[in-house]
């Protein structure tokens, strides 16, 4: 599975990538909304873990976005 993390806090973060990592997930970090985004448009994931407080464009931005954009790609 392929794993997309968009997370500010670099501690929690880098925490959530080494856990699915380990558990075996190829997963890729940012730290910022609009990167987020930007990974979303360009490559394929099966999922997303988003967090809502994100510098440069906020969370729901990120969502709302990606949703209209014609991404399905789930986002918790």
């Amino acid at each position: 599975m392929h794993m997309l993390v968009v997370e500010d806090n670099e501690t929690l973060g880098r925490a959530l990538k080494h856990f699915f990592t380990d558990a075996g997930h190829a997963v890729t970090f940012v730290d910022d909304g609009e990167l987020g985004f930007q990974f979303l448009l360009q490559e394929s994931f099966d999922c997303c873990i988003l967090d809502l407080n994100l510098p440069s464009m906020p969370g729901l931005e990120v969502l709302s976005r990606a949703r209209t954009a014609g991404i399905q790609t789930p986002i918790l």
